[in-house]
């Protein structure tokens, strides 16, 4: 680890400054306690992370279980993380916004040729040199980590860097078997979460309901399976719990339940697989049905979320995006009332498509 000492306060020069800042304080905080240092593997690409305390293990990582693998020399990417309370209380240099706007402004972004810095409202510091492939995560208080973190961690670091390797993130959810998978897309609440979570209870495989990571450069159109978290509003004849198992915490009003797949439905855990579909859900009552529609609408359902959905998201992901789903034909899924129909229209997608 770069032995760096940490600098004092207004002494930032550019985003160079800042990501050497978080070297120092995530060093100092880690030299006070145990570091822990845990693999995973996603898209073929090996991702270390560095927690300053085993503390901050369990937050960050239920979401990514089924991507773990065993610790071997020169990861793709690593990440390093630390909280406040880490060894001395170390906080990183924060934005220069006025007091009274850091409640109103969602999240202040920073990018140059080389580093991309996002501090987020939510008090979460993200930042990745896309040289060295060196990330950096931070918040006051791993304990009051909001929920949407927990469920899908690093999102903005793992989307930064994959369009580096030429591996973008976009914003869908995906079922599949026998190596292939049927895409779900659209904006919130229009049934992702619900179309992915009744098929994986009618037995296909589960790869996300909200976040994929895709190969824009592959001979084929892959997927992979970014977060084993999954999310649904609480009903109340007790589908929540038939689908989720046992669930993250008590949501707020209005949010939606999450839990973890890993931990609950082991077994239906997909981590890649060939995309032969993209499924447009929405919700319109009376009987489900499956109509073919344009490519430009699975392209228009993705991008435009996607790139709102991670913020410093580089333009040059686009082609490889659009490549991707060029690819693949493109169904609106009319949800009804008889819910039961889903899984198999989306089954017979696979059948219609698939080798």
């Amino acid at each position: 680890m770069k032995n760096l000492q940490p600098p004092e306060a207004g002494e930032i020069n550019g985003l160079a400054g800042v990501i050497q800042d978080c070297w120092s304080y995530y060093g100092k905080a880690a030299a006070e306690e145990a570091e822990v240092r845990l693999s995973y593997e996603l898209a073929s690409e090996r991702i270390d992370l560095l927690f300053a305390s085993e503390r901050l293990v369990p937050r960050f990582t239920r979401a990514l279980a089924h991507l773990k693998t065993p610790t071997k020399q020169d990861p793709d990417l690593v990440i390093r993380v630390w909280d406040s309370l880490s060894g001395s209380h170390c906080d990183p240099p924060r934005p220069d916004i006025p007091p009274e706007e850091r409640d109103v402004v969602p999240r202040f972004m920073s990018v140059d040729e080389r580093f991309i810095y996002c501090w987020q409202a939510a008090q979460v510091l993200n930042m990745l040199d896309r040289e060295s492939s060196e990330a950096f995560a931070w918040t006051p208080d791993v304990d009051a980590l909001e929920r949407h973190e927990t469920a899908a961690p690093f999102r903005y670091i793992l989307s930064w860097w994959g369009g580096v390797r030429r591996k973008p993130l976009i914003h869908a959810g995906a079922v599949g078997r026998d190596g292939q998978c049927v895409l779900f897309a659209g904006r919130g609440g229009s049934g992702k979460s619900t179309t992915s979570l009744t098929c994986v209870a009618d037995g296909l495989g589960y790869l996300s309901d909200d976040y994929l990571m895709v190969d824009g450069s592959a001979d084929e159109p892959i997927a992979h399976s970014l977060y084993n978290s999954a999310k649904l509003l609480p009903t109340r004849d007790g589908s929540v719990d038939r689908l989720l198992g046992t669930t993250l915490d008590v949501p707020p009003a209005g949010e939606k339940e999450i839990g973890f797949m890993w931990e609950n439905r082991r077994e239906t855990i997909v981590t890649s697989a060939r995309a032969v579909a993209v499924v447009l859900p929405r919700v319109v009552g009376g009987r489900t049905e499956l109509r073919q529609v344009s490519r430009a609408a699975a392209l228009k359902a993705i991008v435009p979320s996607t790139f709102l959905q991670v913020p410093g998201s580089s333009k040059q992901d686009l082609p490889g995006v659009m490549r991707f789903l060029s690819r693949l034909p493109a169904y609106e899924l009319l949800l009804g009332d008889d819910t039961d129909r889903i899984s198999g229209l989306v089954d017979g997608l696979i059948d219609r498509h698939g080798e």
